[in-house]
């Protein structure tokens, strides 16, 4: 993270622990303001550059979705697999006029990194860590989406769509209000910043409650290497082409796909107490296995909220538990509508 960034979230009462930003006021009045207007500096998020000519071939051989077809200024949701087809990691992938961006947990930042690198050979592709060079920010209501708007970055209408603006970047997210994804250079977010003063500041926890809320999921340490695409619900959110060629994990990807033998799905969880770490394990009443947790927050009410992969055939039933407490499963948004 920049050091401009970073001193700049100090200065106004930002609280950290373990390089984490857990807010600037207490947890239960921050969690308020996730069905309201907010900023949140996204500090956890690391960037991996890919730039060169072939930069967008070598992504297209390794990830899940059409690299190729991003537009300038797009984004899209790829997953990057084993050879099982299970997630290392879930990138946001913006396309820029001289290369890529991916965006994913900073926390899996060198393991992935390294691990691409091995299979860059003789490709005339760079990849470097230039999480330092970004500010990344969130943001949330229709106040918010104005106030960007009136510097220059206003929210495209669909999710995902995005533009440039100079040297900034916005992105809209899924969620029930309009959510946006800003990026931007130390210097330039300082502004943004401050042009939106007026809004409440929250932690990334509550950003994290959002994304549960909407069905997006993020790779965390402990989930990783677990997670098929579809079980992540990848393909109901723009995540997968099965058309675009081989990828690692491409094969049991697509044989998943094409014989509809897909028994395990992403769905939302509200539970009694604080929140699980991912992969921890969702039992039913009888204390068999019933699925994983994605990632998780705090919510309201002392209660906390997650993303969990679930068999299908067990999200509707009653008694299930993680870490011994109850819990309640509910499709998220996507599922409900389809």
């Amino acid at each position: 993270m920049s050091l401009v960034w970073q001193h700049l979230l100090t200065d106004t009462s930002a609280r950290w622990q373990d390089g984490t930003l857990l807010g600037f006021a207490e947890p239960a009045a921050e969690i308020a303001h996730s069905t309201g207007d907010f900023a949140c500096p996204l500090p956890g998020i690391g960037i991996i550059e890919a730039t060169g000519a072939e930069a967008g071939a070598f992504l297209q051989g390794q990830l899940s979705n059409d690299i190729l077809a991003l537009d300038a200024g797009a984004s899209q949701l790829a997953a990057y697999c084993n050879p099982k087809g299970r997630m290392l990691a879930l990138f946001r992938v913006i396309r820029r006029q001289d290369g890529y961006l991916l965006l994913l947990p900073r926390a899996l930042l060198a393991n992935v990194l390294k691990r691409l690198r091995m299979y860059v050979l003789r490709a005339k592709v760079t990849l470097a860590d230039v999480s330092d060079r970004w500010a990344a920010l969130g943001v949330s209501g229709e106040q918010a989406a104005a106030l960007l708007a009136a510097q220059g970055l206003e929210l495209p209408d669909a999710p995902d769509a995005g533009r440039w603006q100079d040297d900034a970047g916005i992105w809209r997210l899924r969620g029930e209000r309009p959510r946006a994804l800003v990026l931007a250079p130390a210097e330039r977010m300082a502004q943004l910043w401050t042009a939106l003063a007026s809004l409440p500041r929250v932690g990334e926890p509550v950003w994290r409650l959002l994304d549960i809320r909407a069905g997006v999921p993020e790779i965390l340490p402990g989930a990783q290497e677990s997670i098929i695409p579809q079980m992540a619900n990848l393909d109901l959110i723009g995540g997968i082409s099965f058309t675009k060629g081989c990828y690692p994990g491409q094969e049991i990807v697509a044989r998943m796909h094409y014989l509809g033998n897909l028994k395990r799905r992403m769905y939302r969880l509200l539970i009694d107490g604080d929140a699980p770490a991912p992969g921890a394990e969702v039992r039913d009443a009888n204390g068999a296995l019933a699925g994983e947790v994605v990632m998780a927050a705090p919510g309201p009410d002392g209660r906390s909220e997650a993303l969990a992969v679930l068999q299908m055939n067990r999200a509707g039933t009653t008694g299930l538990q993680v870490d011994g407490r109850s819990v309640q499963a509910q499709p998220v948004p996507y599922l409900q509508e389809a």
